[in-house]
């Protein structure tokens, strides 16, 4: 991390997991010791830049990188390396192989990345899903924190859904407080702020209620990202829309239902987890 960002968020008292860059590696990569050592050294100089910058709580690497494999032994050796460098603060990785990871005796924290509703399944399966992995938890590892590191969806810059929804019945609307099966209901409203807002909602109040100790969106504001990794249809734009500002950080419709769950004000289900129309319609 840039030091100004650290130290702005020294002063404002603002938490920090900060991850040396290991995003995309190949399994083999995290079982090859000479890789992983050259990455350990990267590790411990990112420790040593930023070590006296108190808002760091956790130090992290290889995101999303192929836990689910006995062979990537990169795991254990960089947890070792950043405990005998840094014993004061908390390790982690933000695994995509969530409970399939085989290498949580080496953290101090699970961190798990999740996009139900959006790559894989539907919006009417996340409160049993966090429900099971709380649960999970509680059973294996009682002694461990479970943190969501990522979750989240993408959403257009301009991208509405009022127009269609105006024509709906509003009989065949699901009762407020209930989670449609977003795959019959709302499968045309990918990409749209509607269905961001909505499967950003049900995931933040799954997990809080869940007991889980926390949820980290992907992302803050929408960026460029690299072409050639995604398909044309995956990147509309050539960026990342996941974010819940757009990247001129104009406001998306999911920025105020973030603040709102975030601040604590109330953790129920908002009428517009099950019905992404305006309270209008």
């Amino acid at each position: 991390q840039d030091e100004r960002f650290l130290a702005a968020c020294d002063k404002l008292g603002m938490l920090v997991w900060e991850e040396q860059v290991s995003w995309g590696w190949a399994p083999e990569d995290v079982a090859n010791e000479t890789l992983m050592s050259q990455h350990a050294l990267l590790v411990e100089e990112m420790v040593g830049a930023h070590i006296n910058h108190p808002s760091i709580i956790i130090w992290a690497f290889l995101n999303e990188g192929h836990g689910q494999y006995e062979e990537a032994t990169g795991f254990k050796m960089v947890s070792q390396v950043l405990r005998e460098r840094d014993p004061s603060r908390l390790v982690s990785w933000a695994s995509a192989a969530c409970a399939h990871d085989k290498h949580w005796d080496h953290a101090d924290v699970i961190s798990c990345n999740d996009y139900t509703g959006w790559y894989y399944g539907h919006i009417g399966i996340i409160p049993a899903l966090w429900g099971q992995y709380a649960e999970w938890r509680r059973t294996l590892y009682p002694g461990k924190a479970f943190l969501v590191s990522e979750v989240g969806a993408s959403a257009a810059d301009g991208y509405r859904m009022e127009a269609y929804l105006s024509r709906l019945d509003a009989e065949a609307r699901p009762q407020a407080g209930s989670v449609p099966n977003l795959d019959e209901l709302y499968s045309w409203g990918r990409w749209s702020q509607e269905y961001q807002s909505a499967l950003i909602q049900t995931h933040v109040i799954s997990i809080l209620s869940s007991g889980l100790a926390g949820v980290a969106l992907w992302m803050f504001a929408d960026t460029p990202t690299e072409h050639a990794v995604w398909r044309p249809g995956s990147r509309p734009r050539g960026y990342n829309n996941k974010g819940v500002l757009t990247v001129e950080r104009g406001r998306k419709l999911a920025a105020e239902q973030v603040e709102r769950l975030f601040q604590g004000a109330k953790w129920g289900v908002d009428a517009r987890v099950v019905g992404p129309w305006t309270e209008a319609a």
